[in-house]
Protein backbone atom coordinates (compact mmCIF):
# COMPACT_ATOMS: atom_id res chain seq x y z
CA UNK A 1 0.00 0.00 0.00
CA UNK A 2 1.15 3.41 -0.89
CA UNK A 3 -0.18 7.32 -0.32
CA UNK A 4 1.72 9.91 -1.68
CA UNK A 5 1.54 13.46 -2.97
CA UNK A 6 2.78 14.95 -5.87
CA UNK A 7 2.31 18.86 -6.63
CA UNK A 8 1.96 20.05 -10.67
CA UNK A 9 2.47 23.61 -11.82
CA UNK A 10 4.32 25.21 -14.64
CA UNK A 11 4.52 27.96 -17.20
CA UNK A 12 6.17 30.53 -14.85
CA UNK A 13 7.61 32.56 -17.70
CA UNK A 14 7.50 36.41 -18.28
CA UNK A 15 6.11 38.01 -21.34
CA UNK A 16 8.72 40.47 -21.99
CA UNK A 17 12.61 40.68 -21.83
CA UNK A 18 12.78 43.12 -19.29
CA UNK A 19 12.04 40.07 -16.53
CA UNK A 20 12.34 36.07 -17.98
CA UNK A 21 10.29 34.63 -15.16
CA UNK A 22 7.41 36.45 -13.14
CA UNK A 23 9.36 35.85 -9.93
CA UNK A 24 6.00 37.32 -7.90
CA UNK A 25 3.63 34.33 -9.26
CA UNK A 26 5.86 31.77 -8.82
CA UNK A 27 6.95 32.57 -5.58
CA UNK A 28 3.67 33.14 -4.06
CA UNK A 29 2.81 29.51 -5.32
CA UNK A 30 6.06 27.77 -4.02
CA UNK A 31 5.22 29.59 -0.51
CA UNK A 32 1.99 28.72 -0.83
CA UNK A 33 3.10 24.92 -2.10
CA UNK A 34 5.84 24.94 1.02
CA UNK A 35 2.85 25.46 3.71
CA UNK A 36 0.97 21.88 2.05
CA UNK A 37 0.06 19.66 4.75
CA UNK A 38 0.71 16.92 4.56
CA UNK A 39 3.61 18.22 2.42
CA UNK A 40 4.16 17.47 -1.17
CA UNK A 41 6.37 14.51 -2.08
CA UNK A 42 8.09 16.17 -5.27
CA UNK A 43 7.19 18.40 -7.74
CA UNK A 44 6.32 18.17 -11.47
CA UNK A 45 6.78 21.61 -13.22
CA UNK A 46 5.43 21.76 -17.04
CA UNK A 47 7.90 23.74 -18.71
CA UNK A 48 8.08 27.21 -20.01
CA UNK A 49 10.02 28.25 -17.10
CA UNK A 50 11.60 31.53 -18.71
CA UNK A 51 10.65 33.51 -21.62
CA UNK A 52 13.85 32.39 -23.51
CA UNK A 53 15.85 29.24 -22.90
CA UNK A 54 19.04 31.25 -24.36
CA UNK A 55 19.26 34.74 -23.95
CA UNK A 56 22.01 35.10 -26.89
CA UNK A 57 22.22 39.03 -27.06
CA UNK A 58 25.77 39.70 -27.30
CA UNK A 59 26.67 37.06 -29.54
CA UNK A 60 27.21 34.21 -26.55
CA UNK A 61 24.77 31.34 -25.32
CA UNK A 62 23.49 32.77 -22.19
CA UNK A 63 21.08 29.84 -20.86
CA UNK A 64 18.31 30.99 -18.42
CA UNK A 65 17.84 27.63 -16.98
CA UNK A 66 19.92 27.78 -13.69
CA UNK A 67 18.43 31.18 -12.91
CA UNK A 68 14.97 29.63 -12.81
CA UNK A 69 16.42 26.62 -10.76
CA UNK A 70 17.91 28.98 -8.48
CA UNK A 71 15.33 30.46 -7.87
CA UNK A 72 13.30 27.45 -7.24
CA UNK A 73 15.71 26.73 -4.25
CA UNK A 74 16.37 30.37 -2.42
CA UNK A 75 14.27 30.89 0.44
CA UNK A 76 11.64 32.40 1.19
CA UNK A 77 10.04 32.32 -2.38
CA UNK A 78 11.98 28.98 -3.26
CA UNK A 79 10.60 25.19 -2.53
CA UNK A 80 11.67 23.31 0.68
CA UNK A 81 15.58 21.90 -0.49
CA UNK A 82 14.63 18.65 0.06
CA UNK A 83 11.29 18.69 -2.38
CA UNK A 84 12.60 16.64 -5.60
CA UNK A 85 11.39 18.41 -8.55
CA UNK A 86 11.39 17.51 -12.12
CA UNK A 87 11.04 19.13 -14.93
CA UNK A 88 9.48 19.03 -18.65
CA UNK A 89 10.63 20.93 -21.59
CA UNK A 90 8.49 23.24 -22.95
CA UNK A 91 8.74 25.58 -26.17
CA UNK A 92 9.95 28.41 -24.73
CA UNK A 93 13.03 26.62 -23.70
CA UNK A 94 14.31 26.16 -27.12
CA UNK A 95 13.86 29.77 -28.43
CA UNK A 96 17.10 31.67 -28.74
CA UNK A 97 17.15 35.46 -28.86
CA UNK A 98 18.84 36.16 -32.12
CA UNK A 99 16.71 33.69 -33.35
CA UNK A 100 13.12 35.04 -32.13
CA UNK A 101 10.06 32.89 -31.04
CA UNK A 102 9.45 31.20 -34.52
CA UNK A 103 12.32 28.74 -34.37
CA UNK A 104 13.04 25.64 -32.15
CA UNK A 105 16.69 25.80 -31.72
CA UNK A 106 19.06 22.71 -31.19
CA UNK A 107 21.51 24.96 -29.28
CA UNK A 108 18.99 25.81 -26.86
CA UNK A 109 18.13 22.09 -26.39
CA UNK A 110 21.38 20.66 -26.05
CA UNK A 111 21.97 23.61 -23.74
CA UNK A 112 18.82 21.83 -21.38
CA UNK A 113 20.16 18.85 -21.35
CA UNK A 114 23.70 19.81 -20.52
CA UNK A 115 21.21 21.86 -17.65
CA UNK A 116 19.46 18.87 -16.60
CA UNK A 117 22.64 16.29 -16.63
CA UNK A 118 24.36 18.91 -14.24
CA UNK A 119 22.40 18.97 -11.70
CA UNK A 120 21.14 15.79 -11.47
CA UNK A 121 24.60 14.75 -10.78
CA UNK A 122 25.18 17.60 -8.04
CA UNK A 123 21.85 16.54 -6.52
CA UNK A 124 20.22 13.00 -7.46
CA UNK A 125 17.89 12.98 -4.55
CA UNK A 126 16.35 15.91 -4.86
CA UNK A 127 16.95 16.80 -8.90
CA UNK A 128 14.78 14.53 -11.37
CA UNK A 129 15.60 11.54 -9.32
CA UNK A 130 15.69 8.00 -10.15
CA UNK A 131 14.44 8.97 -13.74
CA UNK A 132 15.34 6.24 -16.70
CA UNK A 133 15.81 8.33 -19.93
CA UNK A 134 14.76 7.35 -23.49
CA UNK A 135 18.34 6.65 -25.64
CA UNK A 136 18.86 10.06 -27.87
CA UNK A 137 16.71 11.54 -25.68
CA UNK A 138 18.11 12.18 -22.53
CA UNK A 139 16.44 13.97 -19.88
CA UNK A 140 13.69 15.60 -22.63
CA UNK A 141 12.14 11.84 -22.09
CA UNK A 142 11.61 9.76 -19.29
CA UNK A 143 9.92 7.91 -16.86
CA UNK A 144 9.88 7.33 -13.08
CA UNK A 145 8.18 5.29 -10.79
CA UNK A 146 6.87 5.74 -7.11
CA UNK A 147 8.87 4.40 -4.16
CA UNK A 148 7.11 1.12 -4.26
CA UNK A 149 6.87 0.72 -8.06
CA UNK A 150 2.88 0.87 -7.87
CA UNK A 151 3.04 4.19 -9.87
CA UNK A 152 4.17 4.85 -13.16
CA UNK A 153 4.92 8.42 -14.48
CA UNK A 154 6.21 8.97 -18.27
CA UNK A 155 7.28 12.61 -19.01
CA UNK A 156 7.41 13.37 -22.77
CA UNK A 157 9.00 16.55 -24.88
CA UNK A 158 5.93 17.69 -27.34
CA UNK A 159 8.70 19.96 -29.07
CA UNK A 160 11.46 17.72 -29.57
CA UNK A 161 14.20 19.35 -32.33
CA UNK A 162 16.25 16.86 -34.35
CA UNK A 163 19.82 17.36 -34.85
CA UNK A 164 19.90 19.90 -37.62
CA UNK A 165 20.73 23.83 -36.10
CA UNK A 166 17.15 24.22 -35.82
CA UNK A 167 13.34 23.73 -36.56
CA UNK A 168 10.21 25.94 -36.95
CA UNK A 169 8.27 26.69 -34.41
CA UNK A 170 5.08 24.84 -34.37
CA UNK A 171 2.46 25.99 -31.96
CA UNK A 172 0.09 22.81 -31.20
CA UNK A 173 3.43 20.18 -30.59
CA UNK A 174 4.19 16.52 -31.72
CA UNK A 175 5.48 13.63 -31.17
CA UNK A 176 7.22 12.03 -33.07
CA UNK A 177 7.61 8.28 -33.99
CA UNK A 178 9.89 7.07 -31.71
CA UNK A 179 8.79 8.74 -28.68
CA UNK A 180 5.70 7.17 -29.34
CA UNK A 181 6.72 4.36 -29.12
CA UNK A 182 8.49 4.46 -26.41
CA UNK A 183 5.54 5.84 -24.56
CA UNK A 184 3.43 2.98 -25.67
CA UNK A 185 6.12 -0.04 -24.82
CA UNK A 186 6.63 1.95 -20.92
CA UNK A 187 2.85 1.94 -20.47
CA UNK A 188 2.01 -1.24 -21.67
CA UNK A 189 5.05 -3.14 -20.24
CA UNK A 190 4.20 -1.67 -16.81
CA UNK A 191 2.68 -3.40 -13.67
CA UNK A 192 1.90 -0.09 -11.83
CA UNK A 193 -1.49 0.50 -10.36
CA UNK A 194 -1.84 4.09 -11.78
CA UNK A 195 -0.10 5.33 -14.45
CA UNK A 196 -0.16 9.58 -15.17
CA UNK A 197 1.58 11.16 -18.53
CA UNK A 198 3.04 14.09 -19.26
CA UNK A 199 3.82 16.70 -21.52
CA UNK A 200 4.09 20.32 -21.96
CA UNK A 201 1.34 21.06 -24.32
CA UNK A 202 -2.37 19.27 -24.42
CA UNK A 203 -4.01 16.88 -26.86
CA UNK A 204 -7.06 19.30 -26.71
CA UNK A 205 -7.32 22.34 -26.29
CA UNK A 206 -10.01 24.87 -24.76
CA UNK A 207 -8.49 27.67 -26.96
CA UNK A 208 -8.98 26.46 -30.02
CA UNK A 209 -12.90 26.60 -31.95
CA UNK A 210 -12.77 22.98 -32.10
CA UNK A 211 -11.21 22.10 -28.68
CA UNK A 212 -12.59 18.59 -29.33
CA UNK A 213 -10.23 18.00 -31.92
CA UNK A 214 -7.20 16.90 -31.02
CA UNK A 215 -3.90 19.62 -31.73
CA UNK A 216 -2.11 18.04 -34.20
CA UNK A 217 -2.14 14.37 -35.84
CA UNK A 218 0.41 12.77 -33.14
CA UNK A 219 -1.17 13.75 -30.19
CA UNK A 220 -4.39 12.39 -31.47
CA UNK A 221 -2.23 8.70 -31.35
CA UNK A 222 -0.66 9.91 -28.42
CA UNK A 223 -3.55 9.80 -26.94
CA UNK A 224 -5.47 6.73 -28.66
CA UNK A 225 -1.99 5.15 -26.49
CA UNK A 226 -3.30 7.02 -23.23
CA UNK A 227 -6.48 5.61 -23.93
CA UNK A 228 -5.49 1.72 -24.51
CA UNK A 229 -3.61 1.66 -21.61
CA UNK A 230 -6.25 3.26 -19.31
CA UNK A 231 -4.17 5.80 -17.81
CA UNK A 232 -5.41 7.56 -14.36
CA UNK A 233 -5.04 11.07 -15.67
CA UNK A 234 -2.80 13.26 -17.98
CA UNK A 235 -0.93 16.79 -17.28
CA UNK A 236 0.23 19.66 -19.00
CA UNK A 237 0.56 23.19 -19.55
CA UNK A 238 0.71 25.74 -22.40
CA UNK A 239 -2.88 27.36 -22.28
CA UNK A 240 -2.32 29.47 -19.97
CA UNK A 241 -5.50 29.04 -17.55
CA UNK A 242 -6.70 25.82 -15.49
CA UNK A 243 -8.86 23.11 -17.86
CA UNK A 244 -10.10 19.95 -16.67
CA UNK A 245 -11.94 17.96 -19.29
CA UNK A 246 -13.00 14.09 -18.89
CA UNK A 247 -12.22 12.73 -22.52
CA UNK A 248 -14.31 10.11 -23.15
CA UNK A 249 -15.85 7.68 -26.32
CA UNK A 250 -17.85 10.92 -27.58
CA UNK A 251 -14.27 12.07 -28.51
CA UNK A 252 -14.46 9.66 -31.06
CA UNK A 253 -18.02 9.33 -32.22
CA UNK A 254 -21.56 11.28 -33.59
CA UNK A 255 -22.50 12.56 -36.91
CA UNK A 256 -19.67 14.85 -36.68
CA UNK A 257 -17.17 13.02 -35.54
CA UNK A 258 -13.79 15.15 -34.66
CA UNK A 259 -10.95 12.43 -34.44
CA UNK A 260 -11.81 10.11 -37.06
CA UNK A 261 -9.25 7.03 -37.05
CA UNK A 262 -9.11 7.16 -33.34
CA UNK A 263 -11.46 5.36 -31.03
CA UNK A 264 -11.51 5.69 -26.97
CA UNK A 265 -13.29 3.84 -25.07
CA UNK A 266 -12.67 4.98 -21.57
CA UNK A 267 -12.75 8.02 -19.73
CA UNK A 268 -9.58 10.04 -19.25
CA UNK A 269 -9.01 13.35 -17.30
CA UNK A 270 -7.13 15.84 -19.32
CA UNK A 271 -5.40 18.64 -16.78
CA UNK A 272 -4.16 21.40 -17.78
CA UNK A 273 -2.20 23.13 -14.95
CA UNK A 274 -0.70 26.35 -17.56
CA UNK A 275 0.21 28.96 -15.63
CA UNK A 276 2.11 30.09 -12.39
CA UNK A 277 3.08 33.23 -14.37
CA UNK A 278 2.69 33.00 -17.68
CA UNK A 279 0.07 35.93 -19.05
CA UNK A 280 -3.29 34.34 -18.72
CA UNK A 281 -5.72 34.30 -21.61
CA UNK A 282 -6.90 37.54 -22.93
CA UNK A 283 -4.59 39.58 -21.06
CA UNK A 284 -2.11 40.12 -23.81
CA UNK A 285 -1.75 40.64 -27.61
CA UNK A 286 0.63 38.40 -28.16
CA UNK A 287 -1.41 35.23 -26.87
CA UNK A 288 -4.41 33.49 -27.42
CA UNK A 289 -7.70 35.57 -26.71
CA UNK A 290 -10.55 32.94 -26.09
CA UNK A 291 -12.02 30.25 -24.42
CA UNK A 292 -14.09 28.40 -26.60
CA UNK A 293 -14.69 25.09 -24.56
CA UNK A 294 -17.95 24.75 -22.61
CA UNK A 295 -18.57 24.47 -18.92
CA UNK A 296 -17.68 20.90 -18.97
CA UNK A 297 -14.17 21.90 -19.13
CA UNK A 298 -14.23 23.15 -16.41
CA UNK A 299 -11.81 25.87 -17.39
CA UNK A 300 -10.26 28.98 -14.73
CA UNK A 301 -8.52 31.86 -16.38
CA UNK A 302 -6.28 32.26 -13.32
CA UNK A 303 -3.00 31.39 -12.06
CA UNK A 304 -3.03 27.99 -11.14
CA UNK A 305 -1.25 24.92 -9.54
CA UNK A 306 -2.56 21.26 -8.58
CA UNK A 307 -1.94 19.02 -5.53
CA UNK A 308 -2.63 15.29 -6.74
CA UNK A 309 -2.90 12.80 -4.07
CA UNK A 310 -2.68 9.09 -4.53
CA UNK A 311 -3.43 6.22 -2.45
CA UNK A 312 -2.48 2.58 -4.07
CA UNK A 313 -3.68 -0.15 -1.85
CA UNK A 314 -2.21 -3.95 -1.84
CA UNK A 315 -0.97 -5.04 -4.72
CA UNK A 316 -3.05 -8.12 -5.24
CA UNK A 317 -6.54 -5.95 -5.32
CA UNK A 318 -5.59 -3.74 -7.51
CA UNK A 319 -8.16 -0.78 -6.44
CA UNK A 320 -6.44 2.80 -6.45
CA UNK A 321 -7.64 6.19 -5.55
CA UNK A 322 -6.39 9.57 -6.80
CA UNK A 323 -7.78 12.94 -5.62
CA UNK A 324 -7.05 16.53 -7.62
CA UNK A 325 -7.28 19.67 -5.80
CA UNK A 326 -6.96 22.38 -7.63
CA UNK A 327 -5.60 25.69 -6.13
CA UNK A 328 -6.12 29.24 -8.16
CA UNK A 329 -5.03 32.91 -7.60
CA UNK A 330 -5.24 36.31 -9.66
CA UNK A 331 -1.99 36.90 -8.38
CA UNK A 332 -3.29 39.35 -5.85
CA UNK A 333 -5.17 37.35 -3.83
CA UNK A 334 -4.30 34.26 -1.55
CA UNK A 335 -4.30 30.98 -2.96
CA UNK A 336 -7.82 29.16 -3.01
CA UNK A 337 -9.21 25.83 -3.47
CA UNK A 338 -10.97 26.02 -6.80
CA UNK A 339 -11.62 22.56 -8.03
CA UNK A 340 -11.51 19.40 -6.66
CA UNK A 341 -12.09 15.82 -8.16
CA UNK A 342 -11.78 11.56 -7.08
CA UNK A 343 -11.50 9.26 -9.32
CA UNK A 344 -11.37 5.43 -8.03
CA UNK A 345 -10.31 2.40 -10.08
CA UNK A 346 -11.27 -0.73 -9.39
CA UNK A 347 -10.29 -4.02 -11.51
CA UNK A 348 -13.76 -5.40 -11.05
CA UNK A 349 -15.68 -2.05 -10.60
CA UNK A 350 -13.86 -0.08 -13.30
CA UNK A 351 -13.34 3.81 -12.76
CA UNK A 352 -15.70 6.03 -10.83
CA UNK A 353 -15.20 9.72 -10.51
CA UNK A 354 -17.17 12.68 -8.13
CA UNK A 355 -16.70 16.01 -7.87
CA UNK A 356 -17.70 17.60 -4.54
CA UNK A 357 -20.22 20.84 -4.86
CA UNK A 358 -17.73 22.88 -3.95
CA UNK A 359 -16.22 22.48 -7.52
CA UNK A 360 -19.44 22.28 -9.44
CA UNK A 361 -22.61 23.87 -9.07
CA UNK A 362 -24.29 20.13 -8.97
CA UNK A 363 -22.30 18.43 -6.50
CA UNK A 364 -22.95 15.36 -9.41
CA UNK A 365 -21.53 11.63 -8.62
CA UNK A 366 -19.11 10.90 -12.71
CA UNK A 367 -19.70 7.96 -13.50
CA UNK A 368 -17.91 5.83 -16.26
CA UNK A 369 -19.94 2.85 -18.00
CA UNK A 370 -17.55 1.02 -20.85
CA UNK A 371 -16.30 4.74 -21.24
CA UNK A 372 -19.73 5.61 -23.40
CA UNK A 373 -21.26 8.26 -21.51
CA UNK A 374 -24.52 7.60 -19.43
CA UNK A 375 -26.43 10.52 -21.03
CA UNK A 376 -25.26 10.81 -24.61
CA UNK A 377 -24.25 14.41 -24.32
CA UNK A 378 -20.57 15.12 -25.29
CA UNK A 379 -18.90 15.38 -21.76
CA UNK A 380 -21.78 14.43 -19.74
CA UNK A 381 -21.14 12.30 -16.66
CA UNK A 382 -24.07 13.01 -14.85
CA UNK A 383 -25.92 10.39 -12.43
CA UNK A 384 -29.88 9.99 -12.88
CA UNK A 385 -30.30 11.45 -9.40
CA UNK A 386 -28.75 15.09 -9.94
CA UNK A 387 -31.11 15.35 -13.00
CA UNK A 388 -34.10 14.36 -11.40
CA UNK A 389 -33.09 16.80 -8.51
CA UNK A 390 -32.79 19.52 -11.29
CA UNK A 391 -29.09 20.41 -9.88
CA UNK A 392 -28.20 20.93 -13.36
CA UNK A 393 -27.96 23.42 -16.20
CA UNK A 394 -27.48 21.59 -19.47
CA UNK A 395 -25.59 24.23 -21.94
CA UNK A 396 -24.85 22.43 -25.53
CA UNK A 397 -21.24 22.68 -26.80
CA UNK A 398 -22.52 24.68 -29.99
CA UNK A 399 -24.13 27.36 -27.81
CA UNK A 400 -20.57 28.32 -26.29
CA UNK A 401 -18.94 28.81 -28.91
CA UNK A 402 -19.73 32.65 -28.96
CA UNK A 403 -18.40 33.63 -32.48
CA UNK A 404 -15.20 35.38 -31.07
CA UNK A 405 -12.45 35.32 -32.82
CA UNK A 406 -9.18 33.23 -31.60
CA UNK A 407 -6.17 35.11 -31.76
CA UNK A 408 -3.80 31.91 -32.25
CA UNK A 409 -0.10 33.59 -31.40
CA UNK A 410 3.06 30.64 -32.06
CA UNK A 411 4.78 31.86 -28.86
CA UNK A 412 2.22 30.38 -26.43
Amino acid sequence: MSDFRFVVMGDSRSNDLSSYINTAVLGSANQSISALNPSADFVIFLGDDSVLGDADFNGTNNFTYQDWYNFMRTPPTGLPAQTPIYLVIGNHELYQASLGDTVSSYTSQTGYQTFMAQNTMLSPTTFMPKTTSHPGYENLDYSFTSSDGQSLFVVLDGFYVPSSPSAPYSDPGSLDYNQLTYLNNTLSSSTATTKFVITHNPTFSPNYENYDTAVSASMGQYWQILDNNNVAAAFSGHDHLYSRVMVDSSFTSGSSDPNPGLYFKNTIPQIIAGSVGAPLTGTVTNEASTIYAPASWNVKNLYNYSVVDVHNSDTDSGVSTVTVNTYTSDGISPWTLSDSFTEINSPTDGRVFTVPSSSRATGLQLLQNNGTSQSGLHNSYISTSSVASGLLETISSSSMKQGLQLSQYSGV
